[in-house]
């Protein structure tokens, strides 16, 4: 009876120093600080177009009140699910009022965890 033992070859890692965390990063494919922030701007983008039914490349205005976009409070309590379903986090319902603007909304997302009351992992 043979014994198939099948041996996986061990993987070198090399001493980085200093550079451990941006190589971890770029060995993981792990987005950067800006293209987290972009990739969170076009989904917000993204879901806010949908709720104010806006064609393919009509993007709405960052720095409008949701209201003056001609949003109802209906149409926010849907953006916010969405954002908690599409981002896996919790977010209070006085976030979206507290951030009257796509822009503010975005900024206050992309802030530092600490600094974001209101949202929590879901």
């Amino acid at each position: 009876m043979t014994n198939d033992v099948h041996h996986t070859p061990q993987r070198e890692v090399a001493d980085h120093g200093d550079d451990a965390g941006s190589f971890l990063g770029e060995s993981l494919n792990l987005p950067s600080a800006q293209q987290s922030a972009d990739i969170l701007e076009g989904l917000v983008i993204e879901i806010f177009r949908d709720r104010l039914l806006l064609v393919e490349g009509e993007e709405p205005s960052m720095d409008t009140n949701y209201f003056d976009l001609g949003l109802t409070s209906l149409r926010l309590t849907e953006i916010k699910q969405r954002l908690e379903d599409t981002l896996g986090i919790a977010i209070d319902a006085t976030v979206l009022f507290n951030q009257p603007t796509v822009d503010d909304l975005i900024e206050y997302l992309n802030g530092p965890p600490a600094a974001v009351s209101g949202v929590s992992a879901a």
